[in-house]
This record gives structure tokens, sequence and C-alpha cells, in this order.
């Protein structure tokens, strides 16, 4: 069993699964942005996002642009992640 999380907004979900001693995959949809608030707002959210992010053993993003960007902000090692593209056909309809 495993704990798949879709992280942004969920950190305490993922960070809590690895406590209960669950393997925990990490999913992240969307592009980085910054918390709102000040900055002990962005420096609880930026610590929130590093250890959901370290917590899990694997990591999964929805492109290669996402990786790099939470990589390069949090740290990461990209080759603990995986990149599985969404499931949409960019084709334009006639």
């Amino acid at each position: 069993d495993l704990l798949f999380v879709n992280v942004n907004g969920s950190e305490a979900a993922s960070v809590g699964g690895v406590a209960c001693g669950l393997p925990v995959v990490n999913c992240y949809h969307l592009s980085y942005t910054p918390s709102p608030g000040g900055p002990a707002n962005r420096l609880g959210d930026w610590l929130a996002r590093r250890a959901a992010m370290r917590a899990g053993a694997l990591t999964v993003h929805t492109s290669a642009a996402v990786r790099d960007q939470w990589s390069a902000r949090f740290g990461y090692p990209p080759a603990r992640t995986r990149v599985i593209y969404n499931g949409v056909n960019p084709a334009v309809p006639a």
C-alpha cells in the first residue's frame, strides 16, 4: 500500500503519511508560485512544501518544466522524480 497525494495545499497529508509508515508519492500538477502574505507566512509555507517534497518516496510532476521549477526551488534531486504528462489531447478541434 502507498499514499498518493496531490500536494498543492495538502503538504500535511504527505508528511502525515510518512509518519504513519506509508510510502508516499507526491504529485505536483501546478507550476511553483510563491505564497501570499508576509515573510513569516512565506517562510512557513516554504518549509512545509520542502518537508512534504522530501518526505515522499517519489515525486511526480506533470511536465519537465514543473519538475525543474520545484526541484530548483526546493533543492530536490530530479533523480527522485518522474514526469507523467496529463492525459490531454492538445489537438484543436476543426
